[in-house]
C-alpha cells in the first residue's frame, strides 16, 4: 500500500477508511488520478529512477519554483536544507463520477459527491529558497565584501551595479552601521549604496559608466563689508580685501547668514 503520510499530502490522492471480513482497513485512493506531469518530476534530494515505487514527488512550494521532492525526501531533508512542515490537516471533497457519465449521453449526469476526506496543507523549500540558508549566504558574501573594502585606501576606484547600470565611482568612507559605502556621485554629490551593489572582479562585456561625469560647482564666495575700513573681509568662504593692518584691534564682525549668527574675531594684537 502507498504510504499514508505520501497520500495525504499529494494533491490527487487520500486514505479511507474500508470494512473487510476482520476489521476496518486503511486505504489509499486516487493514485490512478495523478497526472503524467507529477511523475515526471525529478526529485532533487535523491537518485531514485523508479518514481512509482517511491511516490509522486511534489514541488517547492514557493512561487513557481521547479524544484521537487518526493514527500519521504523533504520531509528527511532537513540536513540537505530542504523546509518541510505540515501547516494544517484541512478537508475536502472527494468526487466521483459515476460510470455512465464517462461515455457520450443525451442526458447530464451530476456528480456524486462520495464524503469529505482530510488532507495535510504543507510548506515546503527548496535550498535555495530556505530563509535561514539565504541569510547565512547573504551574511558570508557580507562578510567578504566588508573584508576587501576595509582594505582599500580612501578615494580608491570600485565598481557597484545598481538598476541603472555598473559605474566606477571614487569610495569616499565605509558605514558599517548601515552595511554601506559612500561614494562621490556627479557635482560632488555623495551617496550611499549597500555592500551588495559593489563589484569585485571583471565586468568584461558590461558598459562601465564612470563617475563623477560633471564636476563639482566652484565654490561661490561670500563677501561682506568691514565696519570700520568699509573693504571686503574673508573667513574660509568669504573672500577679504582688507589688510590685516586694517582690521581694528579687538574688533569683530556678526554677519547673519542663513538665519545663523556667525562672529568673526579680527583681532590683530597677536
Amino acid at each position: 500500500m502507498a504510504h499514508e503520510e505520501c497520500a495525504k499530502v499529494v494533491p490527487e490522492t487520500w486514505v479511507d477508511e474500508v470494512e473487510t471480513e476482520m476489521s476496518m482497513e486503511k486505504r489509499v485512493f486516487g493514485v490512478d488520478a495523478i497526472v503524467r506531469d507529477r511523475w515526471n518530476l525529478k526529485c532533487a534530494a535523491c537518485t531514485k529512477a523508479r518514481q512509482k515505487a517511491h511516490g509522486a514527488p511534489i514541488q517547492c512550494t514557493k512561487g513557481k519554483c521547479a524544484k521537487s521532492f518526493h514527500v519521504g525526501c523533504a520531509r528527511d531533508g532537513g540536513a540537505s536544507g530542504i523546509v518541510f512542515s505540515i501547516l494544517r490537516e484541512v478537508e475536502k471533497e472527494v468526487i466521483l463520477m459515476q460510470p455512465d457519465a464517462i461515455l457520450p449521453s443525451p442526458v447530464e449526469v451530476e456528480p456524486q459527491v462520495l464524503k469529505s476526506i482530510k488532507k495535510y496543507e504543507v510548506h515546503v523549500l527548496c535550498l535555495q529558497h530556505n530563509p535561514v540558508s539565504t541569510a547565512a549566504k547573504r551574511a558570508t558574501k557580507q562578510d567578504r565584501i566588508k573584508g576587501e573594502l576595509i582594505g582599500l585606501p580612501p578615494m580608491s576606484r570600485i565598481k557597484i551595479r545598481v538598476s541603472s547600470g555598473v559605474f566606477e565611482v571614487s569610495l569616499v568612507r565605509i558605514i558599517e552601521e548601515t552595511g554601506s559605502v559612500e561614494v562621490l556621485w556627479d557635482r560632488g554629490i555623495k551617496r550611499e549604496f549597500k555592500w551588495g551593489s559593489v563589484i569585485f572582479g571583471q565586468t568584461e562585456g558590461q558598459t562601465v559608466v564612470q563617475k563623477p561625469s560633471e564636476p563639482a560647482p566652484e565654490r561661490e564666495s561670500k563677501v561682506f563689508p568691514h565696519p570700520s575700513c568699509c573693504s571686503l573681509v574673508s573667513c574660509g568662504l568669504f573672500r577679504c580685501e582688507c589688510s590685516p593692518s586694517s582690521f581694528d584691534a579687538g574688533n569683530s564682525l556678526s554677519v547673519d547668514i542663513g538665519g545663523c549668527g556667525v562672529v568673526v574675531d579680527y583681532n590683530t594684537s597677536d
